[in-house]
């Protein structure tokens, strides 16, 4: 069920690796943490460009994501998975994640992401389009960071969109810290009551 996959994406128990990553493997499903702490912020606002080689496959990307997921690499390499469940920040480096399993294998994981934000650049979009048909991409209907990096900047999604049920403002959960945190649509607050709604809708 979804809104088992995001609470799990969201409880305790991980690893910190590389730049301040944080990720778990429960069984064959591999999850990536949002963001943390201050530093998660400064590689999350650096939106500048870089290029780098994923198996034999050159690819250009935001640097900031793509700096936390090269630190990674060698470690999420030694592990044996199937399956992606990410969130937020976790999304972005999922993404390229994604994109390394393919590449070494030949297949994709299944790879269910809330909240994600862009990761490749526009002019790689030759090169990636056609590794991520297992890609779904969860979203609340305004969530704010799913626009981010502007398209405008050169940054393209991947993958499958798939618009969570709507959550009304009567709806809103306990604890929103505000209007300002209802409004940007990413707390996971709000996650968990869209996903349970689309649990409800799809059973």
């Amino acid at each position: 069920m979804l809104r088992e996959n995001f609470d799990t994406v969201t409880d305790d128990g991980w690893t910190t690796s590389g730049l301040n990553v944080q990720f778990k493997q429960i069984g064959d499903t591999l999850l990536v943490q949002c963001t943390c702490g201050f530093s998660d912020w400064m590689f999350n606002l650096f939106a500048a460009k870089v290029e780098y080689d994923e198996h034999g496959t050159k690819v250009k990307a935001h640097a900031g994501f793509a700096a936390m997921w090269l630190s990674i690499r060698a470690d999420i390499e030694k592990l044996t998975f199937t399956k992606l469940i990410l969130y937020s920040e976790g999304s972005a480096i999922g993404t390229a994640i994604h994109f390394n399993y393919k590449k070494r294998f030949g297949i994709e994981p299944d790879s269910n992401a809330f909240g994600t934000p862009r990761y490749f650049a526009k002019s790689s979009e030759e090169e990636v389009k056609d590794c991520f048909t297992k890609f779904k991409r969860f979203k609340n209907r305004w969530d704010v960071v799913t626009h981010t990096p502007f398209e405008s900047m050169g940054f393209i999604h991947v993958g499958e969109e798939i618009i969570l049920p709507a959550v009304k403002f009567s709806e809103r959960p306990k604890g929103i810290r505000g209007f300002i945190e209802w409004v940007v649509g990413h707390s996971q607050k709000i996650y968990r009551i869209a996903t349970a709604k689309y649990d409800e809708k799809w059973k």
